[in-house]
């Protein structure tokens, strides 16, 4: 918990007992994808005393410094947007590097090597 005070502290906000649970929750190492709604059950369930209202303001703080990105989807236009400048998403994808694939032998490897991207519609072909 010392590293989350640390990470509150560096991005001047104060290490409440809630943002603490919070963020210790979210930084975790482990990248998640959570909705205030979510998070509030996930705590609740484990008996942390937070309320949905707190939920949703650190939340809110959080994405103000930077430290979590929002994402909105609209399913009635089919549309996603990522609340990050155009300056970071540029930084991002400058720093990205393809990772290596867990697999290298076995059904997975061999797909790997024959499908096409998702955005031309995964075809698998013979020649890749």
């Amino acid at each position: 918990m010392n590293k989350i005070k640390e990470i509150l502290r560096a991005n001047d906000l104060r290490p409440t007992k809630q943002r603490v649970l919070i963020g210790d929750y979210l930084f975790d190492g482990i990248d998640k994808h959570v909705t205030a709604e979510s998070l509030f059950k996930k705590l609740s369930n484990e008996k942390r005393g937070v309320s949905l209202a707190t939920v949703y303001n650190t939340l809110h703080e959080f994405c103000k410094k930077e430290l979590l990105n929002k994402i909105t989807i609209d399913t009635e236009t089919n549309a996603l947007d990522i609340h990050v400048s155009e300056e970071e998403l540029e930084s991002r994808r400058k720093q990205w590097s393809k990772p290596e694939p867990n697999y290298k032998t076995g059904a997975l490897a061999k797909y790997a090597t024959l499908v096409g991207s998702a955005a031309n519609g995964a075809i698998t072909s013979a020649n890749p």
